[in-house]
């Protein structure tokens, strides 16, 4: 397995660990809502979140260059 894979299963096991300890509910006021809800739905529902907005971010973004506006390097 690669050091990659291993740090996300670590990663997810923690996550699983956390979300287990915390099954009492909170509530949560966004403008004029109060949302109540288990603390083991809402922190998947968070980190789900967290997780397609870094998806998304890194989709977005491209590592190519533009040669038309940096310019052709020669090689001799």
């Amino acid at each position: 397995m690669k050091f990659k894979h291993i740090l996300m299963i670590i990663l997810v096991i923690a996550v699983i660990i956390v979300v287990i300890q915390n099954s009492e509910e909170t509530s949560l006021r966004i403008l004029f809502w109060k949302i109540t809800m288990s603390k083991i739905i809402f922190y998947p529902l968070l980190f789900i979140v967290g997780f397609l907005v870094g998806v998304f971010s890194k989709s977005g973004s491209s590592n190519k260059i533009d040669k038309d506006k940096v310019g052709v390097i020669r090689e001799y």
